[in-house]
């Protein structure tokens, strides 16, 4: 597993708070996710709310496979080359995250927040993508295979090489959006 990063973050808790799940600092998250998915999902199964701000972190080739990240906010949080397969990204804020070359095989980001995010080259097959809002988002050369796209948004976003077969596209949204052979959508 690799390094996990909180950057130059400090503890909001002063001698007066409370320690439990709720009140664990955000630095403290991040030694939780060292000590793999099975603590973390631990700690959620006791309180969805915790962890559930973790945006602005390091986490590039982290393994979170099976992960329970619903609903999180992951905004800005670097996960390029991290594995994410299984994963439970439902509702999470994924929004100007990087993804770039990230295993998201069979993970559900059903209604989840990837305005702006950087997927370019990550692996989506088997994905459940419904309703998510993946606008303005750089897809090239990601792989779409079996993935489900029911009422996706894509508008505006750049799909350039992508693998896109036997997905499910009904009621997608694909205005303005590059496609794979490099035209656009009108």
């Amino acid at each position: 597993m690799s390094t996990v990063s909180s950057g130059n973050l400090s503890s909001p808790r002063n001698d007066n708070t409370p320690v439990g799940i709720s009140y664990l600092a955000k630095g403290e998250y991040f030694a939780l996710l060292k000590q793999g998915v099975a603590a973390w999902n631990e700690l959620r199964k006791k309180s969805i709310e915790a962890g559930s701000d973790l945006k602005k972190i390091d986490l590039r080739g982290v393994d979170l496979s099976r992960g329970d990240l619903r609903g999180a906010d992951l905004s800005r949080v670097d996960l390029s080359r991290a594995d994410l397969s299984r994963a439970d990204l439902s509702r999470a804020d994924l929004s100007w995250a990087n993804l770039g070359q990230a295993n998201l095989r069979r993970a559900d980001l059903s209604r989840a927040d990837l305005r702006g995010a950087d997927l370019r080259g990550a692996d989506l097959s088997w994905v459940d993508l419904s309703w998510a809002n993946l606008e303005g988002a750089d897809l090239e050369g990601a792989n779409f295979h079996k993935a489900d796209l029911v009422w996706a948004n894509f508008r505006g976003a750049n799909l350039l090489r992508a693998i896109i077969y036997g997905v499910s596209f009904h009621r997608v949204n694909l205005f303005k959006t590059i496609m794979p052979d490099g035209k656009i959508h009108d």
